[in-house]
């Protein structure tokens, strides 16, 4: 088949080449590449997470409106009696008498 020494030989500066080009400069630059494809797009999380919690400020804020605008839609359907434009509370009511 081959020369074993000859064949050690050229597989070992194949591995040495290999390593060279991992842990040197050209090595570096393609991982820096292949992490900046990865990261594209992405927000770091500090972000993100301020992001999430103004989306759910907002949701909250927008659920309160529904409920205020039901609210209005049930007082104009229902209809106010007039009594002079007062608005005052109702009597409270003594249970137990």
């Amino acid at each position: 088949m081959g020369n074993g020494i000859g064949d050690f030989a050229f597989w070992f500066a194949v591995g040495l080449v290999g390593l060279g080009f991992t842990f040197g400069p050209i090595g570096h630059a393609i991982g820096r590449w292949i992490e900046a494809r990865a990261h594209r797009g992405i927000r770091p999380p500090s972000e993100a997470d301020g992001r999430l919690a103004e989306l759910e400020q907002m949701t909250r804020r927008f659920a309160e409106l529904e409920e205020r605008l039901d609210f209005t839609e049930r007082l104009l359907v229902r209809g106010r009696p007039d009594d002079g434009g007062v608005d005052t509370p109702p009597e409270p009511v003594n249970a137990g008498h």
